[in-house]
């Protein structure tokens, strides 16, 4: 699958804990699934024991234990290497924005941490979590499940101005956003 859909957008999701630690992990399996209301949907796997990754654990909503936030942020040329090594595999009490050299920004309406200068950020309420397939279609697949879905609907956008074109909308030459390929490829 990974080597056939190519190129994937690339980003950043950025999450907090119930006890205030930040975390910050790379997505290549995120995109935007539909305008109105605007949602995002981000695919988080779960850890070799079979327990959520730190990202999956904080999105869930605060009566299934977590946060029920996250953000998106812009993977760029500028900020590629330290988003990649924010997929180190650390403890959930490790501040993955430190651990990558990268600083957290307040969002303006949820819990979760922003990346400071991101190009663009999207602020996110988690909608609903799915971590196996409904009933009805769970026949077709008889393997582990091993990540979830999470969709989110988009509360506030950020851009910074210098990404802009004349118009006032993102400028593609100007994000210069990184993408990802199959394996270890990248493209820009």
């Amino acid at each position: 699958m990974i080597n056939t859909v190519v190129p994937r957008p690339f980003a950043v999701v950025g999450t907090v804990s119930t006890t205030g630690v930040r975390n910050l992990a790379p997505f290549s399996c995120f995109n935007a699934v539909t305008t109105t209301p605007f949602t995002v949907m981000i695919g988080p796997a779960e850890r070799a024991d079979g327990t959520d990754k730190d990202t999956l654990s904080n999105c869930r909503p605060p009566e299934d234990g977590g946060t029920g936030c996250f953000t998106i942020n812009a993977a760029t040329e500028e900020n590629a290497d330290a988003v990649f090594a924010t997929a180190a595999d650390l403890p959930p009490e490790i501040d993955e924005f430190h651990h990558a050299g990268l600083d957290p920004a307040a969002s303006e309406v949820i819990p979760a941490p922003r990346l400071a200068g991101s190009a663009w950020c999207l602020e996110c309420e988690t909608a609903l979590v799915i971590d196996r397939l409904p009933e009805r279609v769970a026949h077709l697949w008889d393997g582990p499940f091993t990540g979830s879905l999470v969709y989110g609907l988009v509360r506030r956008i950020h851009l910074r101005d210098d990404v802009l074109n004349e118009q006032g909308r993102p400028d593609p030459n100007k994000l210069a956003a990184v993408g990802r390929m199959g394996g270890q490829e990248w493209v820009r």
